[in-house]
């Protein structure tokens, strides 16, 4: 049982903390993140039960309560500072457990950063991503957007889920290490690896692997012989190995930073060129 927690504590961890500089990150943080993660938030079920998860984080404690249908389940309690975990069902059966206690890393493979990370364009290279057409009667010109590109990995972990292991330990585990955000994101990495959740438990038992990528872009838009635009955004994802079937799915995470379509980057730029005409 406690391997599957901390499988998706490991899977997440690696793949969400709200820091790009910890891509690459041997092991935990053991700072807590400084976002308010209280929220109650809304996860899909295999067998059509309405499953929330509250979370409560005070000053020395993250309290993550699941609900179905209205009934609560179960209350995972974690120690910000020890990291020790407290789950409490609704029978009122006690689980003590520590984060640490589920993390298996994987010796560092030189074939994924080498190998995928010189796939993609070379920080000190410019490639072409997206144009578009500014149709602004005083403007009239196209803006181009190129970008350049660094991408880092984070730790590899060894996944294996218990069958029947609670969604508020799931939570629990990776809550303070990553920006919760939505109930997706587990929603996403549980499917890759072949699972899902019914009321308030992981219905299969699954073994995997998974580790972070992040890919830093520094953006311009040119436009007319001008740059009209220079900005920057982070795009994180996770690859998601099912060690039991090899199947092999990428999971996006998060985009960080620049948060506007490449479309209206183009036209904002094409804009911006055209004023220092």
């Amino acid at each position: 049982m406690k391997k599957l927690f901390t499988s998706l504590l490991s899977c997440l961890l690696i793949i969400g903390i709200s820091s790009v500089q910890v891509a690459g990150a041997s092991g935990f943080s053991t700072t807590t993140n400084t976002t308010n993660e209280s929220g109650t938030y809304l996860i899909p079920t295999e067998d059509g039960s309405t499953l929330e998860v509250s979370i409560e984080e005070t000053d020395k404690e993250y309290i993550v309560t699941s609900y179905v249908n209205g009934e609560k389940e179960s209350q995972t309690i974690k120690n910000k500072e020890t990291r020790d975990m407290m789950t409490i069902d609704n029978d009122g059966k006690v689980e003590y457990s520590n984060e640490s206690d589920y993390i298996e890393k994987v010796a560092p493979d030189p074939m994924i950063s080498n190998k995928e990370s010189f796939a993609t364009s070379a920080a000190s290279n410019w490639t072409f991503v997206d144009s578009a057409y500014n149709s602004n009667p005083n403007v009239k010109q196209w803006g181009y957007l190129y970008k350049q590109e660094k991408i880092t990995f984070g730790q590899t972990y060894n996944l294996n889920y218990d069958k029947g292991t609670k969604v508020s330990i799931v939570v629990g585990v990776i809550i303070g290490l990553i920006t919760v955000g939505t109930g997706g994101i587990i929603v996403a990495i549980l499917a890759a690896l072949g699972s899902a959740i019914v009321a308030d438990k992981i219905n299969k038992a699954i073994t995997g692997q998974v580790y972070g990528r992040f890919a830093a872009q520094d953006l311009e838009v040119r436009s007319n012989g001008k740059i009209g635009l220079r900005s920057k955004r982070t795009i994180v994802d996770a690859k998601v190995i099912n060690t039991k079937n090899g199947k092999v799915e990428w999971v996006p995470i998060r985009v960080e930073g620049e948060g506007r379509s490449n479309t209206d980057l183009c036209i904002i730029g094409a804009y911006n060129a055209w004023l220092l005409n």
